[in-house]
């Protein structure tokens, strides 16, 4: 199979998924575009905008789900994102799943069930169910087994998508001398991502050629910038 046609597969599943508006997970390399599908692609019309959270180590249940704070007139419940989206029926994207430590699996194990069984009780008392259209995407650089380590939640999320190569529309989003270039050093070892990419097309407007590309690319700035030129060749 070329490379092309690979790129059109993980995408064309990618982005089938994500139209079905249904929990899954998007999981492969830095810089392909997870997060940017995930926050865009396959919305119906009228829906919610997609709340994102991105996981860290120290992400509890509660900065999921939600918690008190202190106001003037007393305690008042606040509602974490994943209740935020279960309210409204809106698509959650978690970045970083596989940060999550083991109190934000237990959430995750509420926030990703099944709509029809999904319940949480808030430490307000107030129980709270999905509303219809809600679902829950989540994406990672690490490979389903190593971000999922509770069975119950890799269960969850048993619907997943390799996206190993960068989308072709981020290709072509970038100016035109950029686009083979970034085509070619995909595969390189290490890889340039299109975030980098990004970033040298944007910072080379407000500075010389040169400036932008050590600061994005560092000890490869050169190789870079010869890679340029052959390219355009």
């Amino acid at each position: 199979m070329n490379t092309e046609n690979v790129i059109a597969r993980c995408w064309a599943l990618a982005e089938a998924i994500l139209t079905a508006n249904r929990t899954a997970c998007l999981h492969g390399p830095a810089g392909t575009g997870k997060t940017y599908a995930a926050q865009r692609v396959g919305l119906k019309q009228g829906a919610p905008e997609p709340i994102t959270v991105t996981l860290t180590s120290d992400t509890s249940a509660a900065d999921l789900m939600g918690y008190y704070i202190s106001t003037p007139d007393g305690f008042r419940w606040n509602d974490g994102p994943a209740l935020r989206a279960w309210r409204c029926g809106a698509r959650l994207v978690v970045n970083e799943a596989d940060k999550a430590n083991g109190d934000a699996e237990s959430a995750l194990h509420t926030i990703a069930d099944e709509s029809g069984s999904a319940v949480y009780v808030t430490a307000a008392g107030e129980t709270v169910r999905p509303a219809q259209g809600f679902h829950c995407i989540a994406t990672t650089n690490a490979d389903p087994a190593e971000a999922f380590r509770s069975e119950g939640v890799a269960d969850r999320f048993s619907v997943r998508v390799h996206v190993n190569q960068p989308h072709p529309a981020a290709i072509a989003a970038l100016p035109e001398d950029l686009r083979k270039a970034a085509a070619s050093t995909w595969n390189s070892d290490p890889k340039i991502t299109m975030r980098q990419w990004r970033a040298f097309a944007e910072l080379r407007g407000c500075m010389s050629t040169d400036t932008a590309a050590e600061l994005v690319f560092g000890s490869r700035a050169s190789a870079v910038l010869d890679s340029l030129v052959v390219a355009n060749a």
